[in-house]
């Protein structure tokens, strides 16, 4: 459901849908117990009813003198953080953002990011479930992943600015931890957005278990790779037409490589996780912060992948290309294990 803000569409803009979770003080943790951590068991029961009672919540805060009001004094601030962000005004907006430092989390999605997110908030003592806007939903999947076309690029720093408006309005910790996938392919305005504020971890898996578990949690476990129209939108664009003969497990491995192709940039400080091999760089994160802490245990799901062993070599060599595109860098791009 698309739902626009006179005052940001007067503009060209709109708010992004989740934010209006932040815009009708929806219950953060009562929308996690629909979804549960992994994602795999949700309770649909719960997830159907929160989503009508939200649906009626917006229409009352569209038409509603109150519900108005709020909306235009959210707009008046997301446009002067804009406004901030594009004349590079950033003594205002350190001002404005005061101490908060930002942990971002920018894999792909089913690469472990939910437990970094869980894990990195108990360091930090930081709850994330409490908070809206901190996992996969904001800035939008489009408006991310063409951020440097021209007509989604302003409406993807209005989409930032939401985020940081709502931090500044309802998160009051000096460490925001938030989860967004899709902000790999605008990493470069990351770094002068955030600037020295800012921390990013980029979780990585193999683009073949990566297929299948992207797969399993659309259409449930047990299903053959299948890909969505966006990612053969984003492969067509950026790299060349499909060939009739390309299984979807083929394309699923091209969009990884455009991601991570992507995400190698220059003068971008970032971690760089391989799958599973979190405990030890957790603990000496939290070493300083929270000398007790114990990681929670990371157990992927056992899963035979031999019906796609015809695509291993293409998978390694699709790796080899990311590993030698990360070392003209001078990155190092670390191995990974098909889990």
């Amino acid at each position: 459901m698309k739902i626009d803000c006179i005052e940001l569409k007067q503009l060209g803009f709109h708010i992004a849908n989740p934010v209006y979770d932040f815009l009708i003080d929806t219950n953060s943790e009562e929308m996690w117990q629909g979804r549960g951590l992994s994602g795999h068991d949700q309770n649909f029961e719960l997830i159907q009813k929160l989503e009508r009672q939200r649906e009626q919540a917006i229409r009352e805060l569209q038409e509603s003198e109150a519900g108005k009001k709020r909306i235009a004094d959210f707009s008046h601030e997301v446009r002067e953080v804009m406004k901030a962000i594009l004349l590079g005004h950033y003594d205002w907006l350190d001002g404005y953002l005061g101490e908060r430092q930002f942990i971002i989390l920018c894999g792909l999605h089913r690469s472990g990011g939910t437990y970094l997110l869980d894990e990195l908030s108990s360091i930090y003592s930081y709850p994330y479930q409490k908070y809206h806007c901190m996992h996969d939903d904001i800035p939008e999947f489009f408006s991310a992943l063409y951020w440097n076309v021209p007509h989604h690029y302003l409406q993807y720093i209005c989409e930032v600015a939401q985020f940081l408006v709502i931090v500044r309005q309802s998160v009051p910790w000096k460490v925001v931890v938030k989860k967004r996938a899709i902000w790999t392919f605008a990493i470069e305005s990351l770094a002068y957005i955030f600037r020295k504020r800012m921390t990013i971890y980029l979780h990585v898996r193999h683009p073949i278990s990566w297929a299948v578990g992207d797969t399993e949690l659309r259409d449930g476990k047990g299903s053959g790779i299948t890909v969505v129209p966006s990612m053969k939108q984003y492969v067509e664009y950026y790299d060349r037409p499909l060939r009739g003969n390309e299984t979807p497990c083929q394309i699923m491995m091209r969009f990884w490589l455009l991601f991570h192709t992507t995400s190698a940039r220059k003068g971008v400080d970032y971690s760089v996780l391989p799958f599973g091999n979190y405990g030890n760089h957790l603990i000496d994160l939290a070493k300083v912060v929270k000398p007790n802490y114990t990681p929670s245990a990371f157990t992927p799901t056992p899963r035979d992948y031999s019906q796609y062993s015809s695509h291993y070599a293409e998978a390694e060599d699709i790796i080899q290309q990311v590993r030698s595109h990360w070392a003209n860098l001078g990155l190092t791009f670390p191995k990974l294990d098909l889990i």
